[in-house]
């Protein structure tokens, strides 16, 4: 190799470690809710599910108060079509799923689940200020990133 060749896969190396050491640093652990903070999870939070690759929807969780059992509502909004198939009966053509619920708990590990009606369940971590988890829907299963609204 000649040393220019040397110098730019040099700088192409440096730059791919720099990029992933700084993906890392920004990298945010799990704050485990307890009773101290839990309060904070009571209100509206907005942002994405992640049913798989291109299967992106908005979703809202609204939580109505401030200690367990947390009551309140989750909803999925404009379904991508190949995830309504997963849906029981009617669902197959739906664009938006809404469930009410009111057994929202905080477990031993600091995680917030809901669960609702056949099986369906989410589970939500503490992320800085925002709420980052996954969920199981009717069969399917993907991830959730919100912010606080």
């Amino acid at each position: 190799m000649n040393m220019k060749k040397i110098v730019v896969l040099t700088a192409v190396i440096l730059i791919l470690v720099g990029l992933m050491l700084s993906e890392q640093a920004m990298a945010q652990k799990a704050t485990p809710i307890t009773k101290t903070n839990m309060a904070s999870l009571k209100g509206t939070w907005q942002g994405q599910a992640i049913f798989g690759p291109g299967k992106v929807t908005a979703f809202v969780l609204r939580i109505d108060n401030e200690a367990p059992p947390f009551k309140g509502n989750a909803e999925f909004q404009n379904l991508p079509p190949e995830v309504g198939f997963n849906f029981p009966g009617n669902f197959s053509n739906a664009t938006s799923y809404s469930a009410n619920f009111n057994n929202g708990m905080v477990t031993d590990k600091g995680t917030f689940i809901i669960t609702g009606d056949g099986g369906n369940f989410g589970e939500f971590s503490l992320v800085g200020k925002n709420l980052k988890g996954w969920f199981y829907l009717w069969g399917a299963r993907g991830t959730l990133n919100l912010k606080k609204k």
